[in-house]
C-alpha cells in the first residue's frame, strides 16, 4: 500500500471513529450542548503526534493516536479539549506560578478541571449504556496521578469511588 493510500486510509478511519465519538457524547445525558460546541471546532488527526490530543492557539483539537482506541476513549477526549477551550488563558500563568510556588507540576492545577470533566463525563456514559467508560473514568484518574500528582480535590474522589 502506498504511503498516500495508507494515510488516507487512517483519515477515514478517523473520521468514522470521531462521528461514533460524538455519538456517544450526543447520547450522554447533560452533554449535548458539548457536543454542539466540539462540531464548531477544527479537529485534526496526526498520526505522528506522541500525545492524545491538545488545542491550538487558533482553537482547533490535534488528535493523536494514543486517543483513537475507541469512540468511548476519543470521547472523553474530546471533552478534556472542549473544556481547555473555555479555560481563561490566564489560567495558564496562574497554574505555572502556583505550580512553581508549591513545587508541583506547573500544569496540575490547569489540567485538573478538565480530567475531572472527562472522569465526570465517562461515569455518566457509563451510565448511558457504555461500560467501557468505567474503566476509561479509572485510566484516566490514573493518568493524572501518574503526570501531576494526586489531586486535590478529594470530595469529588471519594463522590465516585476513587479513594486511596
Amino acid at each position: 500500500m502506498s504511503n498516500f493510500t495508507k494515510q488516507q486510509s487512517e483519515q477515514m478511519d478517523f473520521e468514522r471513529l470521531l462521528r461514533s465519538a460524538l455519538d456517544v457524547i450526543r447520547s450522554t445525558y447533560d452533554y449535548l450542548d458539548v457536543s454542539e460546541r466540539i462540531l464548531f471546532r477544527r479537529i485534526y488527526y496526526s498520526p505522528k503526534f506522541i500525545d492524545r490530543a491538545e488545542i491550538t492557539l487558533l482553537g482547533a483539537i490535534r488528535v493523536g493516536p494514543a486517543a483513537c482506541e475507541s469512540a468511548v476513549s476519543l470521547a472523553g477526549t474530546l471533552v478534556h479539549e472542549e473544556f481547555h477551550l473555555r479555560q481563561p488563558l490566564l489560567w495558564r500563568t496562574w497554574s505555572f506560578w502556583r505550580g512553581i510556588w508549591r513545587r508541583e507540576h506547573t500544569m496540575k492545577w490547569l489540567e485538573w478541571p478538565a480530567y475531572r470533566q472527562q472522569i465526570s463525563f465517562l461515569l455518566a456514559a457509563a451510565r448511558q449504556g457504555f461500560p467501557e467508560a468505567g474503566s476509561e473514568a479509572r485510566e484516566v484518574l490514573e493518568s493524572f496521578r501518574f503526570y501531576y500528582g494526586e489531586p486535590e480535590d478529594a470530595e469529588f474522589l471519594a463522590q465516585h469511588g476513587f479513594g486511596r
